[in-house]
């Protein structure tokens, strides 16, 4: 019987027989294997011991950690007396005693070469699976490099073209900066304008309301001066009637030593005084006012020179 020795890291190692004649034994991580290795390097179908003529061979199943001669993966291993194979992690030996090995020997003597052809063949199909697998993966390597390239293409067409509608952007906020403050700029000046403009206006108001207030001043100083000579007419008449009346009276009256002059004087202050309280009186009457103020004030406008009107800033 073929003693098989599974050993799983930190624990303790396995015996397995099986008769010399079992065409095949399963090893794996699943309960359904003959073999079942309880560890995480080991697929749930690893691999399978099959009797072969003139031996055993150990074959990979398709597992993920595959097997291993020497430290190197195998797809089928001849299995030899005191072999020391790895399962994954897991250390797998192989013995048989010495009966075993006469029966093997025999068979390797009767039919060795054909034996061997076909465990030959069986590599150079592994090894033809596994360059074609390469070149598959070596193809989807190619390929997606090629997308890579594709995608930092696209990026970079990305980031160019982002780059440039922020450099559109602030050129566009620029240009509105720039017409904005030509707005503002025109708009100042156009306020300037106004300001120089109302400034004009006003001084002409002004000028034209002084030229009104001097031709008032002068009609009513000519007015003024008209009434003065009308009263000096008046005064004088009234005057020349009294010289006369007195001339009269003392052509009638007798001369008394003298006394004629003192008395046409008196008369001449009390007819004055009498005519300036009717000025007084009619003059208030026409305006409610003083007459005597109005000649006060009418003094001091002809002593005080005219203001000037006040020139607005430019």
């Amino acid at each position: 019987m073929p003693r098989i020795t599974i050993t799983v890291p930190d624990k303790t190692p396995q015996p397995y027989r099986f008769q010399l004649d079992r065409q095949k034994v399963t090893l794996g991580r699943g309960s359904e294997n003959d073999i079942a290795i309880d560890s995480g390097s080991i697929s749930v179908k690893h691999a399978e011991m099959r009797r072969v003529e003139g031996g055993h061979e150990l074959i990979d199943v398709g597992s993920t950690n595959g097997i291993k001669l020497d430290g190197l993966r195998h797809g089928v291993i001849m299995l030899r007396d005191g072999m020391s194979v790895k399962l994954g992690d897991v250390e797998f030996d192989f013995l048989l005693s010495s009966e075993e090995k006469e029966i093997i020997n025999r068979e390797k003597n009767e039919d060795w070469p054909r034996v061997e052809d076909k465990v030959d063949k069986i590599e150079e199909e592994r090894i033809e699976r596994i360059k074609e697998a390469e070149r598959i993966l070596e193809a989807e390597r190619i390929k997606e490099a090629e997308r890579i390239k594709d995608a930092e293409r696209v990026k970079e067409a990305e980031r160019f073209l982002e780059s440039e509608r922020l450099k559109e952007s602030e050129r566009i906020k620029e240009a509105e900066r720039l017409k904005e403050a030509e707005r503002l700029k025109e708009a100042e000046r156009l306020k300037e304008a106004e300001r120089l403009k109302e400034a004009e206006r006003l001084k002409k108001v002004e000028e034209e309301d002084e030229e009104e207030e001097d031709e008032e001043e002068e009609d009513e100083e000519e007015e003024a001066e008209e009434d003065g000579e009308i009263e000096k007419k008046k005064r004088k008449k009234r005057a020349k009637k009294s010289a006369s009346k007195m001339e009269d009276r003392e052509a009638i009256e007798p001369k008394s030593g003298g006394g004629g002059f003192p008395m046409l004087f008196l008369f001449l202050i009390l007819v004055a005084a009498a005519f300036f309280a009717g000025m007084a009186i009619r003059y208030q009457k026409d305006t409610g006012g003083s007459l005597i103020d109005a000649i006060k004030a009418k003094g001091q406008v002809k002593k005080t020179p005219a203001a000037t009107a006040p020139v607005p800033p430019k």
